[in-house]
């Protein structure tokens, strides 16, 4: 600041048109004797203003340094032109990327399908509905991979509900109306089926180690590959079902219906599977 007492030059703001130059600013005439003389600045060439496209282009290829004045002249009290040291421009930093962590993408879910923590009893009332109304109401069961184990599905409708490599082992669905059900690669062990309709049902490698399967229907099922280890078909109807590589071994066929020698091509069994009279496992190459 300038000493008490002392005159302050008077400073005259001179109008920069497009295109001047953007230095400093002389001050008017000074009042007073040996304030300084800026007279000669006014001869100075003035430096053409950038282009605005140009200026853009420039900012956007290459980071700029910016200097900060705020001095003020010791003689004049007022501000100074003395540039301040150019602050340090860091170049821009490149994401550290995902080393060490797991990216998981969420699927859309679509609609009917269940959440993991939706109510199963809410879902099968509305496959309910989707059934008996054709379509037109409710919605379709889509349970795939869900685990629900131990329930009462006696008597229910599940008529082509998709449950693909669900878990409903140990499970009571008896009567149950399973037509078209898709449950391949499901786990179904010790689950009881007794008079179920699994008529056109989709249980290839399904694992049926223990199901009692008395008086179900499996007419056209398609059992390829599943695993009926020990299961009990008692008077079940198996006209038209697939058993290609099916595993047999224990279980009892004795008094099922529809079942025909051409069916048990490529079975797999043992000494303990019972079958209908006249019918006999294939012979395997050992033998």
């Amino acid at each position: 600041m300038p000493p008490v007492g002392k005159p302050v030059p008077a400073v005259a703001i001179r109008r920069v048109a497009d295109g001047e130059g953007s230095g400093p600013i002389p001050p008017a005439t000074p009042v007073g004797a040996g304030a300084p003389d800026y007279s000669l600045l006014d001869d100075l060439p003035a430096r053409p203003a950038p282009s605005p496209g140009i200026e853009l282009a420039s900012a956007a290829a290459e980071p700029r340094e910016t200097a900060i004045s705020a001095t003020v002249d010791d003689d004049t009290g007022l501000p100074g032109n003395r540039a301040s040291p150019p602050l340090e421009v860091l170049p821009p930093t490149e994401p550290s990327g995902t080393d060490g962590l797991e990216v998981r993408t969420r699927r859309k879910r679509e609609p009917g399908e269940s959440t993991g923590d939706a109510d199963i009893d809410a879902i099968l009332a509305l496959h309910a509905q989707w059934v008996e109304s054709g379509g037109q109401q409710g919605r379709r069961a889509k349970l795939e991979g869900r685990e629900i184990a131990g329930r009462s599905l006696a008597g229910a409708v599940l008529t082509s509900a998709l449950l693909r490599r669900a878990d409903i082992s140990a499970s009571d669905a008896t009567d149950a109306l399973m037509h078209g059900i898709d449950l391949r690669n499901a786990d179904a062990t010790g689950t009881r089926f007794v008079g179920a309709d699994l008529a056109v049902a989709r249980l290839r490698h399904a694992r049926l180690c223990g199901c009692d399967l008395t008086g179900a229907t499996l007419k056209g099922a398609d059992l390829a590959g599943a695993d009926l280890t020990g299961a009990r078909f008692g008077h079940a109807d198996l006209a038209g079902a697939i058993l290609l590589g099916a595993h047999l071994a224990g279980a009892d066929l004795s008094g099922v219906a529809g079942l025909t020698q051409a069916q048990l091509e490529g079975v797999d069994g043992d000494a303990r599977t019972r079958l209908p009279p006249g019918l006999r496992l294939p012979v395997g190459p050992e033998d």
